[in-house]
């Protein structure tokens, strides 16, 4: 857990969290998209380890880690309130799951952005890898960072 300026980072593990972290990624990634509720979980959701920056108990940004293979991670579903955008927030998210998946052994992550993120992940030295491509009806980049 990482305290800083009255923001904390910490794994979403308790139930009443997950509910909010489950709303928040709602309300952020797929309602804007009109896309329902049901549409926010995915088949890895019990296999991810889901991370979330918080102010006063409530969730500002999140972010999910899983492993793909030995040695690769994936970020999904990052997302900070439109309100804590470009204060950095994103950008300590993404490190402290970084050094997450360092610490798991590994080497480097892979994440999907959206077209409009991708100047984002870039300051974070994350690199286009292939052609960009849509997923959920959006375009997306396919972006790399070695961690190790």
């Amino acid at each position: 857990m990482i305290i800083s300026n009255s923001f904390t980072i910490a794994q979403v593990n308790k139930p009443d969290l997950l509910l909010q972290y489950y709303h928040f990624r709602w309300e952020q990634l797929r309602r804007p998209l009109g896309m329902a509720m049901d549409t926010v979980k995915d088949p890895l959701e019990d296999q991810s380890k889901h991370y979330a920056t918080l102010y006063q108990g409530t969730i500002i940004a999140i972010g999910r880690l899983h492993q793909n293979n030995e040695d690769e991670y994936q970020i999904r579903y990052m997302a900070v309130d439109g309100q804590y955008q470009r204060h950095g927030l994103g950008s300590q998210l993404i490190a402290f799951i970084e050094k997450k998946a360092a610490s798991m052994g590994g080497n480097h992550i892979v994440l999907n952005a959206r077209s409009h993120a991708v100047s984002f992940y870039k300051k974070n030295s994350y690199k286009e890898l292939g052609d960009p491509h849509m997923q959920i009806g959006i375009q997306h980049q396919k972006m790399i960072k070695n961690i190790s």
